[in-house]
This record gives C-alpha cells, structure tokens and sequence, in this order.
C-alpha cells in the first residue's frame, strides 16, 4: 500500500507489523539482558554491603552465640571449632593461613 506523494517508503500493514514486531523482540531482548546485568550487579553489591555489615557487627553477634552453642548444629559447630584452632588464646593472635 503506498500513499501518494511518498511513494515506496510506505509499507504495507503487515509488513510494517512485522517490522515492528521484530524491532521490539530485539529491544526486549537488550532490555532483558541489561536488566538481568543489571540485577546481578545489584544483587553482587548488596551481598558485599552485608558481608560489611557481618564483619562490623561480628563482636556483637559472637556475644550473642555464648550460652546459646547447644542450640546449634554440629557441623556448624565442627566448622567453628576448625577455625579457632588458629587463634592462639595466650597471645590473643591469630596463626597465618595457609
């Protein structure tokens, strides 16, 4: 179909559909994958801003652990027990890794 005055640069209806069609597939699928970038570099951003706020408040929640350890699993416990074994208690350092 082709409009007087222009002619050749209109398309026919299903033509320009499809076109359409096809031009919003491909920006969905940029959408979607920026989004998905996006979230997980939010969500990578977020895990390092709790992983902040573990290590700042970890004095206060080891309080809280002491009395409650039987209410605890006993892999939980093996694994913590594992990691002291590298603080020396009479000198209050911490042994390297290895």
């Amino acid at each position: 179909m082709q409009r007087p005055g222009n002619a050749g640069s209109w398309m026919s209806q299903p033509q320009a559909l499809s076109r359409l069609a096809s031009v919003t597939t491909d920006q969905l699928k940029e959408n979607v994958m920026s989004n998905t970038f996006d979230a997980m570099r939010q969500a990578l951003s977020e895990a390092a801003d709790i992983q902040r706020a573990a290590d700042m408040n970890s004095e206060h929640m080891a309080q809280m652990l002491r009395g409650r350890l039987r209410h605890v699993s006993a892999w939980t416990l093996s694994e913590l027990k594992r990691e002291l074994r590298d603080f020396n208690i009479h000198t209050g350092e911490w042994r390297d890794s290895k």
